[in-house]
């Protein structure tokens, strides 16, 4: 990706789904540093709920391995939900 396409996203909306509470935090304040909106949980549960509310995300930050599930237990919801996963 160049500077020029990282800057063009820069104002979108990042999901960051960790439950290394450090990490989440440290996710979040550098994307918001750099223009980023984000919207920081740290569970399957939570990330399920927030994902209910229908709020665009442009990109999912998603940890694999979370206490309550697996990041692929997000994918797999998405895609039953007909949504863009790439």
């Amino acid at each position: 990706m160049s500077l020029d396409q990282f800057q063009e996203l820069s104002s979108g909306h990042i999901f960051v789904v960790d439950d290394d509470l450090i990490l989440n935090e440290l996710f979040c304040n550098f994307l918001n540093s750099k223009g980023f909106n984000t919207t920081g949980v740290g569970s399957l549960n939570e990330a399920f709920e927030v994902l209910k509310t229908n709020v665009p995300m442009d990109l999912i930050l998603l940890d694999y391995q979370l206490g309550d599930g697996t990041g692929l237990d997000v994918v797999s919801r998405l895609g039953g939900e007909n949504k863009e996963v790439l």
